[in-house]
């Protein structure tokens, strides 16, 4: 039987053969690659219907906007920091009167100069204003013997006015140290050098009798080092450097502070057009003299709507149209009075005379 099996159906053992072979091969692929789960019993969830609005009459097509792949990326906003304000508590005075300001006959446009060498010829440069150095200096207490308020004018660079900050100072904050310059004097720039324990914030009044005070800036955040003023235009006899607020738990350390007078290179010149002796609704003010109409003059209209303005302009030179020249002419184009960009052009030879009837 199985000899007959054999030799009556050998093309169907060999099909059976190769079936039994890929079979198990093919589950293994579709197991590898997720193809051979078991979907038995599983419903497939449904898929919500897509409903597009009918549009509204009237209504205007909206185009959808393709959707950008690579989107820019946006710069994030610049931090602002807050404008730092004077103290709560601070002092507020007012400002100098116009007798604590420089006088209108200060000259400050000129400098004092010097001859300079270069090696092969002498040139003139200016130099800086002259130097002003006060008579004395006090303040509302120092913190030891050594570092007392006259340093801070003694023209050395390695000693200090140091203001007292230990136990025994009531407010260590609102210590002032006051320059004395003798009598009034014009004062155009001044330049403080500060040790680390600086002040943050502080005040410069101006005074004639050093009861009586002004308020000349308010300093804010500031970050100590060397602090420079321009254009103070003060002219008076005492200035003060009112403390608000120190830098460190230490009282103000100022190495040096100095002055000059004022100058071109520190001062502005005072506007020669402040004072207007009109007012402002211009009553009594000149008027200014008006164009003359031309003597000749004519407009109108082109099929297409154009306007054009022909005029003869009043003779004052060769130009004139006594030399026969054409009509200018405005909103028609060139002709042969004007050239492509507007200029006059000549077209007839001088002293040809024309004139025009």
């Amino acid at each position: 039987m199985e000899l007959h099996l054999r030799t009556k159906y050998p093309a169907y053992l060999r099909a059976i053969t190769r079936w039994a072979i890929i079979l198990p091969l093919l589950s293994t692929l579709l197991s590898g690659c997720g193809g051979g789960e078991d979907t038995t019993g599983v419903a497939p969830s449904p898929t919500p219907p897509v409903s597009t609005p009918e549009p509204e009459p009237g209504d205007t097509p909206v185009t959808p906007v393709p959707e950008d792949e690579n989107p820019p990326q946006l710069e994030a906003p610049a931090l602002t920091s807050a404008v730092p304000l004077p103290r709560a508590d601070a002092p507020s005075l007012p400002p100098p009167p116009a007798s604590l300001r420089l006088p209108a006959d200060v000259d400050i446009g000129q400098q004092r100069q010097q001859v300079k060498s270069t090696g092969r010829s002498a040139v003139i440069a200016a130099t800086e204003a002259a130097l002003i150095t006060p008579v004395a200096a006090t303040s509302s207490g120092d913190e030891n013997d050594t570092n007392t308020a006259a340093k801070a004018i003694d023209g050395d660079l390695q000693s200090r006015w140091e203001s007292a900050w230990n136990n025994t100072a009531i407010d260590p904050d609102a210590a002032w140290l006051q320059f004395d310059f003798g009598s009034k004097t014009a004062i155009g720039y001044m330049k403080l050098l500060w040790e680390r324990a600086h002040a943050t914030e502080y005040a410069i009044y101006i005074s004639d009798d050093a009861e009586t005070w002004y308020q000349l800036r308010y300093v804010i955040d500031a970050q100590g080092d060397t602090e420079q003023f321009y254009n103070l235009g003060i002219y008076a006899r005492y200035l003060r450097l009112q403390g608000i607020s120190r830098a460190t738990q230490y009282g103000y350390s100022l190495f040096e502070a100095e002055f000059r007078a004022p100058a071109a290179d520190n001062s502005l010149l005072p506007l020669a057009t402040s004072a207007v002796s009109f007012p402002m609704s211009g009553a009594g003010l000149t008027p200014l003299p008006q164009f003359a109409e031309p003597i000749e003059s004519t407009q109108f209209s082109l099929p297409d709507g154009r306007l054009v303005t022909r005029f003869g302009m009043v003779g004052r030179s060769r130009h004139a149209r006594e030399r026969g020249e054409d009509w200018n002419e405005i909103g028609y184009g060139v002709n042969d009075t004007v050239d492509a960009v507007g200029n006059p052009r000549d077209r007839r030879a001088w002293g040809t005379p024309q004139f025009c009837g």
